[in-house]
């Protein structure tokens, strides 16, 4: 098999790190509680280090990481020291902080939260809180700049508390709506609430009420908003046989080509988006249109970024993406219609309980041969049973319950058929170790 060169040979050997990452994730399953005062509380006895260094934030539903991506890995390119916070991670905890390519290494996570573990018990921290803590502290001295993802809406995620250069919105879909509201018109309030007093913001252009949303929200505190309308077409995007994309931008008036391993009409918008954001950097920071070709080019390799439509295996093919709400799920059947010559595909799913598992299922059915659901191994994940009889009143032609990650590999190498691999992060890291790690013995 041909295998993109993902580096797993880091594990959590140490059982003291396993133990405290172990405690960390336990804390992920405590109940979400709006509000900035724990996070505040954690800064403040840090001493806000957040406020030592300049910031780029960055929220929304879909394409948050991979903008935050190509923002730094273009300031990368121009040689800054670049502090990259996202979530969540697909192998390693350490995928979420990085300065540069270089992930915290799991002494130095537990020597901050070693700083802060009293009063993070006494505040009843969360986990996004204290990874946010840990996060800010680590760049501190360490970075000339930092891009930051929010974990979940906007207005009291535990990111909110930065005054950043550029505030970045990207689009904007149905997701976590136990928490973030029912509706998009809710779910836009909440990202809405990045969005601050003379910090300009850039925007993915979103369907016309959602736009006014964020307009009305940056007018109401006194800032410039830019909505990108990105009128993408076809014939201006051009896929190699390794799965790069060649697109033309405009970037100062000038007419410029990229390459890109993100691929899709959707990344041609994040691409739009970060360097919209980069120009309003200009005046502070040396940023040529050579650094975003290049950083636009290496952005895999600058910022570790992974399975976002990529292709894992040429020969069969095999693809992975982490696409787990309808939208993005949609955004993949159309790139992949685009950008290849194959009709119909194997494809692996598994999702979260708390996602709308039917409409995500609907919009993966027009390239599905053989559906083959699995159930990742979290509490979180929806039963495979369930998913089964969701896709038998949908428009499959075959479906199989493999129920796990390694039987669903199997399936993969007895079938030999092109295979996309998606919905949820979980899905994506347990069927890359079972084809990869696990069965290599097989191969």
């Amino acid at each position: 098999m041909t295998l993109k060169n993902i580096n797993l040979s880091e594990k959590n050997t140490n059982s003291s790190e396993q133990k405290l990452l172990d405690y960390l994730f336990s804390l992920n399953r405590r109940d979400i509680k709006p509000g900035l005062e724990r996070i505040n509380t954690l800064l403040e006895f840090l001493g806000n280090p957040q406020n030592s260094y300049p910031t780029i934030h960055i929220a929304g539903t879909n394409g948050k990481g991979s903008v935050a991506a190509f923002i730094a890995s273009i300031l990368m390119e121009s040689n800054l020291d670049v502090g990259l916070y996202t979530s969540p991670h697909i192998f390693k905890f350490g995928e979420r902080i990085k300065v540069n390519n270089k992930m915290i290494d799991y002494a130095t996570l537990a020597e901050i939260y070693e700083m802060i573990k009293d009063k993070a018990v006494e505040i009843s921290a969360t986990f996004f809180e204290i990874t946010t803590a840990v996060a800010f502290y680590y760049f501190k001295d360490k970075v000339d700049i930092a891009v930051v993802e929010t974990g979940m809406g906007g207005r009291f995620d535990a990111t909110n508390v930065l005054q950043p250069l550029v505030s970045v919105i990207t689009k904007i879909g149905k997701d976590h709506f136990d928490y973030l509201g029912k509706s998009l018109q809710d779910i836009a309030k909440e990202k809405a609430g990045i969005i601050k007093s003379n910090i300009p913001v850039v925007s993915a252009n979103n369907q016309k009420d959602v736009n006014d949303i964020l307009a009305s929200k940056a007018y109401e505190v006194g800032t410039e908003i830019y909505i990108l309308n990105n009128e993408i077409k076809n014939e201006n995007i051009f896929y190699t046989n390794d799965m790069n994309m060649e697109v033309f931008v405009e970037i100062d008036g000038e007419k410029v080509k990229l390459i890109s391993p993100l691929i899709g009409e959707q990344q041609v918008e994040n691409i739009n988006i970060a360097i919209k954001a980069i120009q309003l950097l200009k005046d502070k920071y040396k940023i040529t249109n050579e650094a975003i070709v290049s950083g636009v080019k290496n952005v895999v390799n600058n910022t570790l970024l992974h399975f976002r439509i990529e292709l894992i295996d040429d020969k069969l093919p095999i693809i992975i993406d982490v696409a787990h709400n309808e939208d993005a799920l949609k955004v993949l059947v159309s790139t992949i219609k685009q950008a290849t010559s194959i009709e119909k595909w194997d494809i692996v799913f598994g999702a979260m309980k708390d996602k709308d598992t039917k409409s995500m299922l609907s919009a993966i059915s027009p390239i599905c041969k053989n559906l083959i659901i699995m159930q990742p191994t979290t509490g979180r994940a929806e039963e495979a049973e369930q998913l089964v009889n969701l896709a038998s009143n949908l428009e499959f032609e075959n479906i199989i319950n493999a129920e796990t990650a390694e039987v669903a590999a199997q399936i993969i190498k007895q079938n030999a058929n092109p295979t996309i691999i998606c919905g949820s992060f979980y899905t994506a890291n347990e069927m890359f170790e079972a084809l990869y790690t696990k069965q290599t013995s097989d191969e």
